[in-house]
């Protein structure tokens, strides 16, 4: 799902030029999944929202027009 996001955002020009579509979906994929483990493991689940939230905003100054 993130792939296809990535693509359409691509195909759109929604991503700056020089993004690696596979790269960004490995950073998007592994950065929400490490999160939401290590959020559970110390039982802050309740703090996901607000973490991929800063998550997002700073991808999105990153790599997203």
């Amino acid at each position: 799902m993130v792939s296809r996001i990535s693509s359409s955002a691509a195909a759109d020009s929604e991503l700056h030029d020089n993004v690696d579509i596979q790269q960004l979906t490995w950073i998007i994929t592994s950065t929400f999944m490490g999160t939401k483990e290590t959020l559970g493991l110390s039982g802050e689940l309740a703090a996901l929202p607000k973490r991929i939230e800063g998550i997002m905003n700073s991808l999105l100054t990153q790599y997203f027009v």
